[in-house]
């Protein structure tokens, strides 16, 4: 995954930081014991005429799993699905999204690589974000010592 230019300034990687241990805290995983946590955040956005349509807002996302495999949840389409359903069509629409976030929990002691979106997420991710192609996805170690950033596309497997 290349370094790309997330165009974030360090307040609010600090304040997605802060949503995605909250997020990841939520996790109920009793199967894989491996908490993942999401967080897209949408900068303030204003009509033309200068009206503020939503203000900065940052929708968190938890993995909920279940017996049944199938009927387990992401953190990356919680969040995804939250914001769809977000009141504001501003904060709603994902042409408005500034970044999306994910951080998993480390299961072991030498456990310090960046979690990445499931193939079911990849695919609605690039459902949602077609016309976002460097749309930024932050991975983050889950010490929250390092990240990375990629994208929908950089996250697809070539055909």
């Amino acid at each position: 995954m290349a370094e790309l230019d997330h165009d974030l300034c360090p307040e609010e990687v600090h304040e997605i930081v802060n949503a995605l241990r909250k997020a990841r805290s939520r996790a109920y995983c009793p199967y894989s014991h491996a908490a993942v946590g999401c967080a897209i955040y949408t900068r303030a956005i204003t009509s033309p005429q200068g009206n503020e349509l939503c203000g900065d807002e940052i929708t968190i996302g938890w993995n909920i799993e279940n017996s049944s495999y199938g009927a387990s949840m992401c953190a990356e389409r919680v969040a995804l699905y939250k914001c769809l359903g977000k009141v504001s069509r501003a904060a709603a629409s994902p042409q408005n999204w500034t970044a999306m976030a994910v951080v998993g929990s480390a299961t072991s002691p030498s456990d310090s690589c960046f979690v990445k979106p499931c193939g079911l997420c990849r695919q609605v991710l690039s459902e949602f974000l077609q016309r976002r192609p460097r749309f930024p996805i932050i991975l983050f170690d889950p010490e929250f010592n390092r990240y990375t950033v990629t994208t929908v596309p950089e996250l697809m497997p070539n055909p």
